[in-house]
């Protein structure tokens, strides 16, 4: 009887402390972090040797020497969009803010940088669209093309 009271007791434990407020497009676990939804978490490489490292709570971009690390202030998975804080350490547009946005075409993943030097997250989010039509090829900024991610890193 006293195995079977412990056994109770840590059943009720482990569940009473999910509170049932976890966040579908966060969280921990599985190959992209457990985060359905958003297809951005993960390791990964791009075109240009950029290696990315992303989750919930930042995105960190790693080029040889330099890194640039963006504090994720919300993911919106219907927009496709991420709103980020430049970190002050940053070495191009420190404190100010950016948008990603991002798209999935067959099995490739691109990103575009659609802002990076707004003054308030507002502005970011405000910024114009990216051209998602033609990812490999233009939509980005108007003239550029978007970046691939490459898994892993």
């Amino acid at each position: 009887m006293k195995i079977l009271g412990t056994i109770l007791l840590s059943f009720l434990m482990l569940t009473a402390c999910d509170d049932g407020s976890a966040d579908p497009d966060g969280g921990a676990g599985g190959a992209d972090g457990g985060m359905t939804g958003f297809p951005l978490a993960g390791t990964w490489t791009d075109e240009f040797s950029t290696g990315h490292v992303i989750d919930t709570t930042e995105w960190v971009q790693t080029n040889g020497d330099s890194a640039s690390t963006y504090e994720i202030l919300n993911i919106d998975t219907t927009l496709r969009q991420v709103l980020a804080h430049n970190d002050p350490a940053n070495p191009f547009n420190p404190d100010l803010f950016s948008r990603f946005d991002w798209v999935v075409d067959g099995q490739d993943v691109f990103y575009c940088q659609a802002a990076f030097d707004k003054a308030s997250q507002a502005d970011a989010a405000a910024a114009a669209a990216s051209d998602d039509s033609d990812p490999a090829t233009s939509g980005c900024g108007g003239a550029f093309p978007w970046t691939r991610l490459l898994p892993g890193g």
